[in-house]
């Protein structure tokens, strides 16, 4: 059976990849200062900083004798051992050891992170399974470095789930937004799923959103191959239609209208987002709001009298800061008005004609 790792044993890899990169011959102040931003970007990358050197500290102060055997051989089998003793290195220079007594109450998560990770000398991370859910809150932007050399960043509000394993690349997109470079790795294909949508490449950059009943593919480089299932009258059939977009293409689908024409974007639009800037061409009125809505806790509705404006499309740049002006520029465009009076929501209502016929 094959055992998933965790996110903590996933830090874990990590640490030991920053040790190799920072203890390299050839590491330079670029690197180092990298390391730095790794352990400054999140409280949880320096917990796993020090629960590797506190394990280090654990195995120093053992011998094989005071191991079970069968965790012994296991150990031995990976060169285990060989794996440790050069983190404990690597971590005594960075913080003291912690007490060898509190060392020992973590010796119990050790086997089970060898078993999956085969790290010794002059050997790479030949990871069985990686699984992980990554998660942002209200306005949050964060990035994330995945063992296959891959780099993703996250927009406010994003759920994900990634699988990685020897033979695939696998991400699930339950909502938000994301942007993708991929490491090139011509055996295993990474793979992203928004709702129905499947975005399938080998090496690239994209973005991937998946937000008020759309989800959108651009790329910024590279090619991505993207697929959607083809709709018979009302339901899904069971086949799929695809489409190939290469940089500065940008594809839309949707339950309604299946997947759309693919259209140019510009390639500093792709993954826009990042920058604090929703853009959209062609955008639907229910997407910008559910987008909008991810940067605040007071969220903006539209009320059941509008319930035919959230198909209608915009084409428009907007600052995610920028809330009111937003709002404005609908006002604007479309027959609505908003309506403050409730503290938690921003409810936008249908603008009644005046006497004359006006608004």
């Amino acid at each position: 059976m094959v055992r998933t790792v965790t996110d903590e044993e996933q830090l874990c890899i990590l640490a030991h990849e920053w040790r190799e990169r920072i203890e390299s011959d050839n590491v330079t102040a670029a690197d180092k200062a990298a390391f730095e931003r790794w352990l400054d970007a999140d409280l949880l990358h320096v917990q796993a900083w020090e629960r590797s050197q506190t394990l280090i500290a654990a195995y120093n102060q053992l011998t094989a004798e005071d191991i079970d055997a069968d965790l012994l051989d296991e150990a031995s089998r990976i060169d285990g051992w060989a794996f440790w003793d050069g983190l404990g290195r690597a971590l005594r220079s960075r913080t003291a050891f912690l007490a060898a007594s509190a060392a020992a109450l973590v010796l119990v998560a050790v086997p089970a992170a060898l078993t999956v990770l085969p790290l010794g000398p002059g050997s790479e991370a030949a990871l069985v399974r990686v699984s992980t859910t990554y998660s942002t809150g209200v306005g949050e932007t964060r990035s994330y470095d995945l063992v296959d050399g891959s780099h993703i960043t996250i927009g406010p509000q994003t759920i994900i789930d990634v699988d990685l394993t020897e033979t695939s690349r696998l991400v699930d997109m339950h909502t938000g937004a994301a942007v993708f470079e991929v490491a090139k790795d011509p055996d295993r294909r990474f793979s992203v799923t928004a709702g129905d949508l499947t975005a399938a490449a080998l090496g690239t950059v994209f973005e991937v959103r998946n937000n008020g009943g759309v989800q959108r593919v651009a790329v910024s480089e590279g090619a991505v191959q993207v697929s959607y299932p083809i709709q018979s009258g009302e339901r899904t059939s069971g086949m799929r239609t695809g489409e190939r977009l290469d940089a500065g293409e940008q594809v839309a689908a949707t339950l309604e209208g299946g997947l759309r024409e693919v259209k140019d974007v510009a390639l500093s639009n792709v993954g826009a987002w990042r920058d604090a800037r929703l853009v959209y061409d062609g955008g639907t009125i229910a997407e910008l709001v559910a987008d909008a809505n991810r940067y605040t806790d007071r969220a903006i509705v539209l009320d059941e009298t509008l319930a035919d404006l959230g198909g209608e499309t915009i084409t428009a740049s907007f600052d995610a800061a920028d809330r009111e002006g937003m709002l404005e520029t609908l006002a604007y465009v479309f027959p609505l008005r908003v309506d403050r009076s409730d503290p938690d929501e921003l409810v936008l209502r249908r603008e009644e004609a005046g006497p004359d016929g006006g608004r």
